[in-house]
């Protein structure tokens, strides 16, 4: 027990280490440590090193009793001895508040002295093993990066947690603008019976997010439907809040329209005899008729005009469009024209300027047959172009009506198709209009190319090359022939003609091969030559009214002439192609087994390579419908 229980200072407190293996355990390295019952929370300064207090132990004495391994057992025992003594004498000491080592030395050395222990070396061995290891211990650096691991650590922690609740915003953020965009689409559509509104609502309580708020509007019109839209979310932090951001925010945002825009479309169509075989022509009427409907169907009323160019060797202008050009008049049997070669560089066809009208003959024929079996121009209505119709009955009825015969001259009909198209043709429309035989939605139609509301389509189909395009020669176009006719005889009689040799200044009568002064029946008139090329072929007339004359027979027959070969189509489709394109229209062309040289030229006419399409059999409704996607 201790002596004096009055103690009221913190004395000291000494430790000894040997820097031997066999170092005194944590545990056991404080020898002794003296406190006071009324400081044992108190601190004090060793060495200029802070010591927390431990606790307060009145009994200290019983250190004394512990042993002191790295001595020598006799050492051992003379220090236990001397500290113990020291104690008991530090004990006695009056109004001591602190001891520092140096004093705790002195004084153990004092003590050790008066009992007679040689302490010589004491002080040394104690500062070696006791003080130097505290010294030591406080220079040491060793563990200094430890600090700098620990704020990596924390900063990579805090960077992995940044990633995954970025990763989080981005999934949210991508299911949300994906939702979006689907919504917006399906509720623009102009054939969406819903509620737009309704529709993205609905697109969205279907995805699978929560917590999320929507702003929608809707505008819409005859011919458009837009929908804006924006989603938000607000998504909470698991680690970002680590550095003081604890929500995010996602947001997304979308616009869609549909718009139908004003379409303006050509389709020139080959009807040419080579068509009716291998079931072409059938094949294009069912693709020509749906291609017309799918526009009309997507379209408005009167947003959508179509115009029907059908041709062969000719085109067959009609004869209520034929009013609206000036058409030369040599006759009035049927209305193809033909046009110079400058014509094929523009989009435009004057309505003022002269045109000049195919004859009405045929020089195929060699049989009598009166009117003539094969005219050059058909004069029906079924082959004729139907201009800017909004019907689709109109449209269907009219396909249905077409019959393959004839030539091919597709620079033609790609002529007509684009004329049609351009605004020189807006007066033609608005007279159409005014005689109720177009529809009166499409008035200030065709637009100019600068609209940017209206879309003009050409779609050019063929099967075959370019081939001959014939009329007849221009001294036989007009005029008075040499072939009289009596307007006396009855009908169907064969004894009603004679012809006038200008050489014999007689008349000749071909029933009965007689030359007479006078001209055959009791009311002859001279025949006009379109009244001629219309009544027999020319290979007829050279054959049986002139066949008293070998050199006149022959120069009959051949009184028509070749105005353009295949080359030369294939050139004026070229540059009629050319400056359809320059106008910015949008040329499609169809090779329906078409031969080589045929789809080359297809190809080059057509606004870029992927607007041609060569194809087979039915596969002619897959590029129309491929069309009907794109325009």
């Amino acid at each position: 027990s201790c002596p004096n229980p009055q103690i009221h200072s913190i004395l000291s407190t000494v430790f000894i280490k040997t820097g031997q293996k066999n170092t005194i355990p944590s545990e056991e390295r404080g020898v002794f440590s003296i406190y006071s019952d009324e400081c044992h929370d108190g601190r004090f300064t060793f060495r200029h090193s802070v010591f927390p207090v431990l606790a307060a132990k009145p009994d200290f004495c019983h250190i004394c009793d512990r042993k002191f391994p790295g001595f020598k057992p006799t050492f051992r025992h003379e220090i236990r001895h001397t500290i113990c003594t020291a104690i008991s004498g530090i004990e006695q000491m009056r109004d001591v508040t602190v001891i520092g080592v140096s004093d705790m030395e002195r004084k153990i050395e004092q003590i050790a002295m008066t009992v007679g222990w040689p302490i010589m070396g004491l002080n040394t061995r104690l500062k070696q093993t006791v003080f130097k290891p505290v010294r030591r211990f406080r220079r040491d650096e060793k563990g200094g990066m430890l600090i700098f691991a620990l704020l990596c650590f924390m900063g990579m922690l805090v960077g992995a947690g940044m990633a995954i609740d970025f990763m989080r915003y981005e999934n949210n953020r991508s299911r949300m603008q994906a939702t979006l965009d689907r919504a917006i689409l399906a509720a623009a559509a102009l054939n969406q019976p819903l509620d737009a509104e309704a529709v993205v609502i609905d697109y969205f309580a279907k995805s699978g997010l929560k917590d999320y708020t929507l702003t929608i509007s809707v505008d819409e019109g005859v011919n458009f439907r837009t929908v804006n839209a924006s989603a938000a979310l607000t998504q909470n932090s698991l680690f970002l809040n680590m550095v003081g951001i604890d929500t995010l925010s996602v947001i997304t945002a979308g616009i869609a329209e549909e718009r139908i825009q004003k379409l303006e479309v050509s389709l020139v169509l080959d009807v040419s005899g080579s068509m009716g075989s291998n079931s072409k022509l059938a094949n294009l009427k069912v693709a020509a008729k749906d291609f017309a409907q799918a526009l009309i169907d997507a379209g408005r009323v009167g947003k959508v005009a179509i115009s029907i160019i059908p041709y062969n060797g000719t085109v067959v202008v009609g004869s209520r469009l034929a009013q609206e050009y000036n058409l030369t008049v040599e006759h009035n049997a049927s209305t193809c024209v033909r046009f110079d070669d400058e014509d094929f560089f523009t989009t435009t066809l004057s309505t003022s300027q002269s045109i000049e009208r195919v004859a009405h003959f045929d020089y195929q024929n060699s049989g009598r047959s009166s009117p003539i079996a094969w005219p050059e121009c058909d004069t029906g209505t079924d082959s004729a172009i139907l201009p800017f119709s909004t019907s689709i009955a109109a449209i269907n009825a009219h396909i249905d009506g077409l019959s393959a015969g004839g030539m091919t001259a597709s620079d033609i009909g790609m002529k007509w198709g684009v004329s049609l198209l351009d605004p020189s043709a807006r007066d033609v429309l608005t007279n159409l209009i005014a005689s109720d035989d177009a529809d009166p939605l499409l008035a200030d139609r065709p637009v100019a190319y600068s609209d940017g509301d209206t879309l003009k389509v050409i779609i050019l189909m063929t099967d075959g090359d370019n081939t001959n395009q014939y009329d007849i020669i221009q001294e036989r176009k007009s005029g008075l022939s040499d072939v009289w006719l009596d307007h006396d005889a009855p009908s169907g009689s064969t004894t009603k003609y004679s012809v006038y040799d200008t050489d014999r200044e007689e008349y000749y009568y071909p029933h009965d091969r007689t030359w007479h002064a006078t001209a055959l029946g009791g009311n002859p008139v001279q025949m006009t030559y379109p009244g001629l090329w219309g009544t027999f072929s020319t290979r007829y007339v050279g054959s049986y009214f002139y066949r008293y004359s070998r050199s006149k027979r022959n120069d009959m027959q051949n009184s028509y002439e070749l105005t353009a070969g295949g080359n030369l189509s294939d050139e004026r489709l070229s540059n009629m192609c050319s400056a359809a394109k320059n106008a910015e229209i949008m040329v499609f062309t169809i090779g329906f087994e078409a031969p080589i040289h045929g789809q080359s030229v297809m190809r080059s006419c057509a606004t870029s390579p992927a607007y041609f399409y060569d194809v087979d059999g039915l596969e002619i409704a897959d590029a129309f419908n491929s069309i009907v996607v794109t325009i």
